[in-house]
């Protein structure tokens, strides 16, 4: 019985997060950089201040910068951005 009812809750959990992805609603978690979280709407904003920075990082990188290289500019720029997390917006 424990198992069968876990297992409805996983797929009540997958078909929520599915209905909501498809009405376009935020499925939950913290935001990506360069948005934030409307809870009450369950959506995603373009936050402006972050949204440059991202546009700057992808620009840099069209231009071929490569993400050690971005990540070294943003640090003299005053930002504090990991290189994973430069290298994971490439993965978009």
């Amino acid at each position: 019985i424990g198992q069968f009812e876990n297992t409805q809750r996983v797929q009540r959990s997958k078909g929520g997060k599915l209905r909501r992805a498809k009405e376009g609603k935020w499925i939950g978690g913290p935001a990506p950089y360069g948005y934030q979280d409307d809870s009450i709407r369950k959506l995603l904003e373009i936050d402006n201040d972050q949204a440059k920075s991202v546009r700057k990082i992808y620009q840099w990188y069209a231009d071929g910068m490569s993400p050690a290289d971005i990540q070294f500019e943003l640090f003299k720029q005053g930002g504090r951005f990991e290189l994973n997390f430069v290298g994971n917006l490439y993965q978009i």
